[in-house]
């Protein structure tokens, strides 16, 4: 079998295997049998390679994620190169449109587009095909990057890689067909994306919600009697503030990456009984690449170790061991569009992440935050996620974002942008009996939440764009 084939070919096996299972509940509450799934991919695909022609380009400004989940398996089995762009704001779904050339788009709604694209409906389920059609070989998944320190980059994924991707986490957690699985994450981004691959590769369920509701979640948690779901920091703390109680029973595996993770957090979180597994990975890589059990040894920073078939490597580390992130995978995307492709290993492609680690003394990986977003003041070097996670430790303060602002003497001057109760004076003698001088922010920015994108990381533009304009603001705080 042509390994860019096997993605699809594996869902139709399951579909073969067990045709009147359920495959996947959607938003409305509609259920999926595989069969049925197979045969609507088929049709679909059909229909998609008839407007784009062979080996065309096509977006998908598709809202409801099962909808999009859909399209975007019919697209790759016809052979298309996809790129799935959420359409709020229609301002970032007409930059990827003009960077990707894309003239076709699949658009769910009246979304604004630009002219030179043209605009088709979503297909619905009625245009059912062969379930065993043979997958169109060449096929890409384009991801775009979140673009938080600059302008989007869009990675070039295969079936190939994905598969990989959903391979090594079932090696990892031991995944089956009896699993049932929780997609409350985008699906135009990787780590939403991998939620439904893993559930249709390996015979699972996965249940679709339209958004993040706390509540939406905890109940759907308990009554699907959900097994696995992926969430970002920011989710996990609405879901314990939401519940004081146990976590739910059928609970196993909690996947936690798009961030650091707190210690307060991850402790509240250990108590009550979440299972948690920290995950380190990148849209470039579709999804994470090593996992950590958060047990009772875990300190803020460890991600772990590699998952299955990855090699991961620390260059040109320093005196205390500390270098960029090189990883070499199967799941590694392809390269960037409009640049060349990554260099092979013997594993699959090479990367040079723009992420800082080092490795602990038992052998996992600790993760320092990102080489392009380190703050100079002064002559010292300051990694923001770091310092956000020591804020997280700071009574009174329920969210801390770190910035930097130019200053013609220091060069950077730090910004402390947070949300909870904590007042001005508090939060200024708590640096001072916590924090070196060089570490301390210069001014602090109340807010009422912090800015981020769509995966819940923080906006990192959106918080320079904040401090900067809070910097000529008289009524903000300013710290000798």
């Amino acid at each position: 079998m042509h390994p860019e084939k096997a993605l699809l070919r594996q869902i139709q096996a399951r579909a073969r295997e067990w045709p009147l299972a359920p495959a996947w509940r959607a938003e409305d509450g509609t259920v999926l049998h595989r069969q049925a799934l197979s045969a609507h991919i088929a049709g679909l695909a059909r229909a998609l390679a008839a407007h784009a022609g062979p080996g065309g380009r096509l977006a998908l400004l598709v809202e409801t994620r099962s909808h999009l989940v859909l399209h975007l398996l019919a697209a790759l089995q016809a052979g298309l190169r996809v790129l799935p762009i959420h359409p709020q704001p229609p301002d970032w779904g007409a930059t990827l449109l003009s960077r990707a050339g894309i003239g076709l788009a699949v658009t769910e709604g009246d979304f604004p587009l630009p002219a030179s694209v043209r605009r088709i409906a979503p297909f619905p389920p009625a245009g059912a095909g062969d379930a065993e059609a043979d997958p169109v070989e060449r096929a890409e998944l384009w991801l775009a990057t979140s673009g938080t320190l600059g302008g989007p980059r869009i990675a070039r994924h295969s079936p190939e890689t994905l598969l990989a991707s959903v391979e090594a986490t079932r090696k990892s957690l031991a995944l089956s067909d009896r699993d049932r699985w929780l997609c409350c994450l985008p699906v135009d981004h990787a780590g939403g994306l991998m939620v439904a691959l893993r559930a249709l590769v390996t015979g699972a369920h996965v249940r679709f919600l339209p958004g993040f509701d706390a509540a939406q979640v905890l109940e759907t948690l308990e009554w699907d009697a959900v097994t696995h779901v992926s969430l970002v920091p920011a989710q996990l703390h609405r879901l314990l503030e939401a519940r004081s109680g146990p976590a739910p029973s059928s609970l196993r595996c909690v996947l936690v990456g798009g961030g650091p993770l707190s210690a307060p957090l991850a402790q509240t979180a250990r108590e009550r009984g979440w299972p948690l597994y920290l995950t380190w990975g990148m849209t470039e890589t579709a999804s994470h690449l090593t996992l950590c059990p958060v047990d009772a040894e875990w300190q803020p920073g460890q991600v772990g170790h590699p998952v299955p078939g990855v090699r991961i490597r620390v260059l040109g580390p320093d005196p205390d061991g500390t270098g960029r992130i090189a990883v070499c995978g199967p799941q590694v995307m392809r390269g960037y569009l409009g640049a060349s492709e990554l260099p092979a290993c013997r594993q699959g492609r090479r990367l040079v992440t723009g992420d800082l680690g080092r490795w602990t003394t038992k052998g996992g990986l600790e993760w320092l935050g990102r080489a392009d977003a380190v703050l100079n003041t002064g002559g010292h070097l300051v990694d923001p996620e770091t310092l956000e996670v020591t804020f997280q430790t700071c009574p009174g303060i329920r969210e801390a974002a770190i910035t930097g602002i130019e200053d013609p003497v220091w060069g950077e001057r730090i910004v402390l942008l947070h949300a909870g109760t904590a007042s001005s004076d508090a939060i200024d003698a708590w640096c001072r009996d916590h924090l070196p001088a060089w570490q301390r922010p210069r001014l602090l920015l109340p807010v009422e939440s912090l800015p981020r994108t769509r995966s819940g990381k923080l906006d990192r533009a959106a918080l320079r764009r904040l401090a900067r304009q809070a910097a000529n603001n008289t009524n903000e705080r300013r710290l000798r």
